[in-house]
């Protein structure tokens, strides 16, 4: 905006002015029985007209692009309002986790992207589609396993939180983004294997075609509270650490990881 300084304003109540001084958010204008400040730009959008139609005609610009901001704003605000809402209604079921089978490449290009793929339906109406993943929500953790060609044993390569805002019922594109900042790629080294944990015994044996298959909350807590046990000490521990509480917090378990080592 061009200088404003000088330029003859109107106001409905205040009646003709002149612009004395333009700050970043403010300006002054003087009437004649007082000076005003006023809001900028917002007092053009509200109460001040400038005599100079090509400047108005400026000021015009700016302001559409500030209502634009602001109601950017005021969506971004009644998004995050609804969102707390949803969260507190959020039912707790007992098929709101997930365990995927990939390699170790494929998992690690899942946190490279951010994101991991349901797959799609492998026959009936839906065939060749997007598979929906209904049951999963923010409170959901994404188990990333691969079973051992020579051993047989099915390992964990890494732990992720659903998005913040993912609503599997909503998903449409196959695919469940990760939390921004609760995703942990294990250490080949301390991959545990399913089999230690009965809850997963069952994803043990011979997987079939789908990339994932679900459990439960109880289950994948068992297994975030032994990898905070083991990653105790190391580089990820913080990391594990932050992701169990925030698992725990969201799935409405009472104890926070701290009291589990305090008992151990």
């Amino acid at each position: 905006m061009r200088d404003v300084i000088g330029q003859k304003v109107r106001h409905k109540r205040f009646g003709r002015g002149t612009v004395t001084d333009l700050s970043r958010d403010r300006i002054v204008v003087a009437f004649e029985e007082e000076r005003k400040k006023f809001v900028y730009p917002d007092a053009f959008y509200r109460y001040l007209l400038f005599e100079n139609h090509s400047m108005q005609s400026e000021i015009d610009v700016v302001n559409r692009a500030h209502l634009r901001e602001e109601e950017k704003r005021r969506e971004k605000q009644r998004e995050k309002e609804q969102h707390h809402v949803r969260l507190l209604a959020m039912k707790i079921g007992k098929k709101s986790q997930a365990i995927f089978n990939c390699t170790r490449e494929e998992a690690e290009e899942i946190f490279r992207s951010g994101a991991a793929e349901t797959g799609i339906y492998l026959n009936g109406k839906l065939k060749g589609k997007p598979r929906i993943p209904s049951t999963l929500q923010p409170n959901s953790v994404l188990i990333f396993t691969e079973k051992d060609a020579k051993s047989g044993e099915r390992r964990v390569h890494g732990v992720a939180m659903a998005d913040a805002y993912f609503w599997g019922g909503d998903c449409e594109d196959g695919r469940i983004p990760l939390h921004e900042s609760h995703a942990v790629l294990l250490p080949e080294s301390t991959a545990p294997l399913l089999r230690d944990f009965e809850e997963f015994s069952e994803f043990c044996g011979r997987w079939g075609r789908i990339p994932f298959k679900t459990c439960s909350p109880d289950a994948v807590r068992e297994l975030l509270l032994e990898l905070c046990e083991r990653l105790a000490g190391s580089r990820k521990e913080a990391e594990i650490k932050e992701l169990c509480r925030y698992f725990l917090r969201i799935n409405r378990y009472p104890e926070p990881v701290a009291e589990k080592e305090e008992t151990v």
